[in-house]
């Protein structure tokens, strides 16, 4: 049998040790482990494989085998794709939904090139959460984020957001940024209509990755998380080791819980 993938072990988050022994938490990574893009910050390796036609019941036996009640979805952009997987990934949610018919499934999407087709239909696949991180502010994009772009990700998280999906996003801080640029990018993501929202201290996952700029304080990301919340976003997390995926579940049924 094919190799399943974790996000959380491909790209080496802080929290797996955590998040895999209290047995509740993975976040399954599709049609990888190899990536159209070689992001600066990313540990997931460069190189698009082949799709596996049967990558979606596998994960599906997986999440079932687990007993898992929120099974989160990511995966590697492809740009090589005509939609950007997005088909792969509503079979995917399709196949976890009907063997785990109590799930709720979040999905981590990449930005399908900017196909708001590809937005719409993974939006409409009866998630739970459509999430897409935004990852740095924008001026570290080209440094960081080559392939990507801000104004892109902007505008697939307002599409998500619009269809009525609880819509959230991420970044990493101690790139080179500074207070002032995550500021304005918290106020983007709320005008973007996106209601969760995570910031993390980036870690170096190896010396192929840019270094650390700078270690947050404590108290700086006790402030953005302050700032956060008067913004409005219905949830949000700030501090060293948080990662979009990290306690998933347990912050949507807040956010669902307070309507």
């Amino acid at each position: 049998m094919a190799a399943l993938h974790t996000v959380c072990q491909e790209a080496r988050c802080p929290n797996r040790g955590r998040c895999m022994g209290e047995g509740k938490t993975a976040t399954f990574l599709l049609m990888g482990p190899g990536c159209s893009r070689d992001c600066r910050f990313c540990s997931v390796s460069h190189g698009p494989k082949p799709l596996e036609p049967g990558e979606p019941d596998r994960v599906a036996r997986a999440a079932a085998a687990l007993g898992l009640k929120y099974v989160v979805l990511t995966s590697t952009t492809r740009d090589d794709l005509a939609d950007g997987g997005a088909s792969h990934l509503v079979a995917t949610v399709d196949a976890v939904r009907t063997t785990c018919p109590d799930a709720d499934v979040e999905v981590l999407a990449p930005d399908f090139g900017g196909s708001l087709r590809s937005v719409d239909d993974v939006a409409a696949a009866g998630i739970a959460v459509f999430g897409h991180n935004v990852e740095t502010v924008p001026r570290l994009y080209r440094r960081a984020r080559p392939g990507a772009d801000y104004g892109r990700s902007l505008v697939v998280l307002a599409r998500a957001a619009a269809a009525g999906v609880i819509t959230k996003s991420a970044l990493l801080v101690g790139l080179g940024e500074d207070e002032n640029e995550v500021g304005v990018v918290l106020r983007d993501l709320r005008s973007a209509g996106v209601s969760v929202v995570a910031v993390g201290q980036y870690l170096r996952p190896s010396v192929r990755q840019l270094p650390v700029a700078r270690f947050w304080e404590p108290q700086a990301f006790e402030a953005l998380e302050a700032s956060a919340r008067e913004l409005g976003f219905a949830a949000a997390t700030c501090a060293p080791y948080v990662r979009s995926s990290y306690q998933a579940g347990e912050i949507y049924r807040r956010v669902r819980t307070a309507g």
